[in-house]
């Protein structure tokens, strides 16, 4: 079995001592978030560059309605020029509750756009495809199911990766973006309460690497596919319940991200 390269990190510190104050000149417009959630994991797919172009997804709440989780709303910004300009405004995915983004760059009909995937309260697990980056006119396909987001990662021309939660198991299928329907399911593995899930995929979309957090015990598995998703290997053990780290002993939140190094198939996680 392949032997998995590990970075583990980790982050200290106290608020008091920080004393230099926020930058907020180089805040994104239309972008304010109330919540936490972009320090949760899969923070990989929350933003996207290419040469001069920028592309930020992000949940965003206001304050005054932190309590309602129906309240939430999904928004993308993007630059043109390294930037120096951002829309005034955040660009909807749609106008209904969402939250818990993963945003693809996609080539469709000879356009550069995006594709978002997450969870919609209305909607269940979805992915929705920009008919041209910027123009906010999307096409979506919800699974309509008890359960999380769908998250995702590019496979090879035109299949996203797509894993999913429905009730106490762990999903994957392939979404087509240019007929926009989804293959059908494959089970993964079942989940604890509270647990959570990562998907990535190489350059080429031939390995996809699936991974999840349960909390009883503490520890990461996964299970990996070598022929773009048409079948996965053995559940193994990614970080297990204990961990020493420079001689202190412990165990692994799910606070995680996942990705291959580029041109090659090795996964690495975070």
């Amino acid at each position: 079995m392949k032997i998995l390269t590990l970075t583990f990190i980790a982050l200290f510190f106290i608020n008091n001592t920080l004393s230099q104050p926020i930058d907020t000149l180089h805040s994104v417009p239309g972008l304010t978030q109330y919540y936490d959630y972009v320090t949760n994991g899969n923070n990989l797919k929350k933003i996207w560059a290419s040469e001069d172009t920028v592309v930020i997804v992000s949940d965003y709440t206001d304050s005054l309605n932190a309590r309602n989780p129906t309240a939430r709303r999904t928004y993308f910004s993007f630059t043109s020029d390294a930037g120096q300009y951002w829309g005034l405004t955040g660009i909807p995915v749609f106008d209904s509750n969402t939250a818990y983004p993963d945003m693809i760059p996609l080539v469709i009909n000879g356009f550069r756009t995006i594709s978002i995937s997450g969870f919609g309260f209305s909607t269940g697990g979805y992915v929705a495809a920009d008919v041209q980056l910027g123009s906010g006119s999307f096409t979506i396909n919800a699974l309509h199911t008890q359960g999380g987001a769908v998250i995702s990662s590019p496979l090879t021309y035109p299949n996203l990766a797509c894993a999913y939660a429905r009730g106490d198991s762990l999903f994957f299928r392939k979404y087509d973006y240019s007929s926009n329907i989804f293959s059908s399911a494959t089970f993964i593995t079942l989940l604890q309460t509270n647990a959570r899930y990562y998907i990535a995929t190489s350059s080429k979309g031939q390995n996809v690497f699936i991974m999840w957090w349960n909390g009883s015990p503490a520890e990461f598995k996964a299970r990996e596919s070598t022929d773009s998703g048409n079948t996965f290997g053995a559940v193994f053990t990614v970080i297990p319940n204990t961990v020493n780290v420079n001689g202190t002993q412990v165990s692994p939140w799910y606070a995680a991200d996942v990705v291959y190094k580029p041109g090659t198939t090795q996964p690495y996680v975070a």
